[in-house]
């Protein structure tokens, strides 16, 4: 429900369809940004050349999900392909494709890793929704 911010956007009255260039915006906790952002209908966008983050950082996140093509079905779904996971712009995985929750409350499924930053112990991943210790910790060189 936040607006869509870009350099550049397009917008066809007669045919209720938009383009945004190098566009951004937020989502709840997550910040969603693409070269390319299509309105399709009023629930549907096609994203290029995007990345989605729950960074706190949004204009040069620490990690992030980037995707060449992702479909947002407001209040619904994302679905990208092919999704790499980066941290500190660092490709870390790769993944053919992810189906992201975009709904509103509580809800079942994929947690989001929350960037973290301690003096004794350094930068952390926390919350990764593995077995174990679901923490990665880096201490800076």
């Amino acid at each position: 429900e936040d607006p869509i911010q870009g350099v550049r956007m397009l917008y066809n009255m007669r045919q209720d369809r938009g383009q945004v260039t190098a566009g951004r915006t937020q989502f709840e906790q997550g910040f969603y940004y693409g070269k390319d952002m299509k309105r399709i209908t009023s629930d549907e966008y096609h994203i290029v050349d995007g990345y989605y983050t729950t960074c706190n950082i949004p204009d040069h996140p620490h990690y992030y999900f980037y995707s060449k093509r992702m479909k947002l079905l407001t209040n619904r779904i994302v679905i990208a392909k092919p999704v790499w996971l980066y941290i500190a712009d660092v490709p870390v995985a790769w993944l053919p494709f992810a189906i992201f929750p975009q709904q509103h409350g509580r809800q079942s499924g994929f947690l989001m890793p929350a960037y973290d930053y301690k003096k004794s112990e350094g930068r952390s991943l926390r919350g990764l929704g593995i077995i174990g210790p679901s923490v990665i910790t880096w201490m800076p060189s």
